[in-house]
């Protein structure tokens, strides 16, 4: 076994540790640590560039090597679920998640992070799904619309009407889901993702 093959074994090693580490902590403790995150990062770029050198970064080309793949990679996945993170609810993809996607990239490279990307937001959609269907929101929400297009109308806001302690209150309002409950595992999402980006793309990528 070549130097080289080593350290492409020892970046995958890193690479599902760092996710079934980053998918327990999420479920558990609903959180993505910084002592996961890190690391791995510091791990991809040092790996991709003991690898494969400085290498090259990816173009239309192709996918890049070396240590110019993995500084790419780890952008291109910081960046996309950050301005994600800005523009969104954070409770969909928090801070924990971006710096776990960066990390992903500096151990993939930049192609491999878009696939990720893109197989982690399908699986994210599923567990949104899911989540909703758990908390019964979401056949509420599709009930109140049907009722909404069988009247012919926009459903009006909900009356108001006194609470036993006097205080007004939306008549049928239900008690407010925690934020902790609401949150969307997307850290676990992201580590499928990867898992079938890896398995379906990888071959193409020389790993």
């Amino acid at each position: 076994m070549q130097i080289e093959e080593i350290f492409r074994l020892a970046n995958l090693v890193v690479l599902f540790l760092t996710l079934i580490v980053a998918s327990y902590t999420d479920v558990t403790q609903r959180k993505v640590y910084n002592w996961t995150t890190y690391p791995a990062a510091a791990l991809g770029l040092a790996l991709g560039y003991l690898a494969a050198g400085v290498g090259q970064a990816p173009s239309l080309a192709g996918p890049g090597v070396g240590l110019l793949d993995r500084l790419a990679g780890l952008g291109l996945g910081f960046g996309i679920l950050f301005a994600f993170n800005r523009a969104h609810d954070a409770r969909a993809v928090g801070v924990g998640d971006v710096k776990l996607m960066g990390a992903i990239g500096s151990l993939v490279g930049a192609y491999l992070t878009l696939w990720a990307l893109f197989w982690g937001s399908l699986v994210g959609a599923v567990i949104a799904v899911w989540v909703l269907l758990g908390q019964g929101k979401l056949m509420r929400g599709v009930g109140r619309s049907l009722m909404a297009a069988v009247r012919l109308r926009r459903s009006s806001p909900p009356t108001k009407s006194p609470t036993p302690s006097g205080e007004e209150g939306a008549e049928g309002s239900e008690p407010e889901t925690p934020p902790e409950q609401q949150r969307i595992p997307y850290g676990v999402a992201l580590a499928f993702g990867t898992m079938v980006a890896w398995f379906l793309h990888a071959p193409s990528t020389g790993w």
